[in-house]
């Protein structure tokens, strides 16, 4: 360990029809395998970022088999094991757990789908963490969170049905009741449904050389996909 920081993303291998399947739902809908492409392309470059930046120790808690994500993304990280049986509250509440036991003061867990996330706003977070909170929440637009960081394993994760638009409030409920130092980052952009996809799409290809640099593989993939799909995006 070479920091008290500890920054845990939480991602999947990318397989067409297990990752991103909303995406393939709804009006102008992506294949299974443009649903997965687009996931591995935006994981790629969140890792190069959040993997390189400095101030806290980078780790993956991939669900599924870990050596078959490795195998996909070899890069700079480590990784820790995913204990939650399925149960995505008991599986934070244990990642929290696991790194606390490692000796790490502040942790941060995030999702692997908010590509302007950037390595500053994490050392924002971590820089709450270390002044004057002892849990942290990031709104996402659909009520989720894209960011959960504490300084302990505390019990507010279990009994929550995931991902149904409730997580962010009833997070900020729990630690409220425990009387927590809660501090409420600002809300970011997670690709969730197909409109989120077309909107994310539009952001960039309007701006191409502002994210060239930042989100690299994630340009390519909006090129290639706009060269096939050329009326797909109001440009």
């Amino acid at each position: 360990m070479s920091h008290k920081n500890a920054l845990v993303m939480y991602a999947k291998k990318p397989s067409p029809g297990k990752v991103k399947t909303r995406l393939t739902k709804g009006l102008n809908p992506l294949t299974h395998q443009e649903a997965s492409d687009f996931y591995q392309f935006m994981l790629t470059d969140l890792i190069y970022l959040m993997s390189r930046a400095s101030g806290y120790d980078f780790f993956i808690c991939p669900q599924g088999d870990v050596e078959e994500f490795k195998t996909t993304f070899r890069s700079s990280y480590a990784t820790i094991r995913d204990e939650g049986n399925g149960d995505l509250g008991e599986s934070l509440y244990k990642s929290f757990h696991q790194l606390h036991e490692m000796g790490y003061q502040h942790v941060l867990i995030i999702g692997s789908d908010v590509p302007f996330l950037t390595p500053e706003k994490i050392h924002i977070a971590f820089s709450y963490l270390s002044h004057q909170s002892t849990f942290i929440l990031g709104p996402d637009r659909q009520g989720g969170c894209y960011l959960i960081g504490g300084n302990q394993p505390f019990p507010i994760f279990h009994d929550i049905s995931w991902s149904r638009g409730e997580d962010f409030q009833i997070l900020l409920n729990r630690s409220r009741n425990l009387g927590l130092a809660t501090t409420l980052l600002s809300q970011e952009m997670d690709i969730d449904t197909i409109e989120d996809f077309k909107a994310l799409g539009e952001v960039l290809l309007k701006s191409r050389t502002r994210f060239q640099e930042s989100l690299p593989s994630l340009m390519d993939f909006f090129k290639m996909f706009h060269v096939k799909h050329s009326l797909y995006f109001n440009l």
